[in-house]
């Protein structure tokens, strides 16, 4: 197994672990929702709007990192 595939088979096995859950603190299905937020970015980005990360201390270096990521 390449390197990549060793990389997105490790991200896979986390990502499953990951619960999530909606604002009635229903669990929902993590890939899903993943998958449901870059949806939404991809809309937003083709609308011309605006997408925010925000965080307080670590969080807002996190936040940082990945508008970074995405411009």
């Amino acid at each position: 197994m390449d390197s990549c595939s060793s990389y997105l088979k490790a991200l896979h096995d986390v990502v499953s672990c990951v619960v999530v859950s909606d604002q009635t603190s229903a669990v929902i299905d993590g890939e899903k929702a993943i998958s449901r937020a870059i949806q939404l970015m991809h809309k937003t980005r083709d609308a011309d709007g605006k997408i925010i990360f925000i965080g307080n201390g670590g969080s807002a270096a996190d936040a940082q990192h990945i508008a970074a990521e995405l411009v």
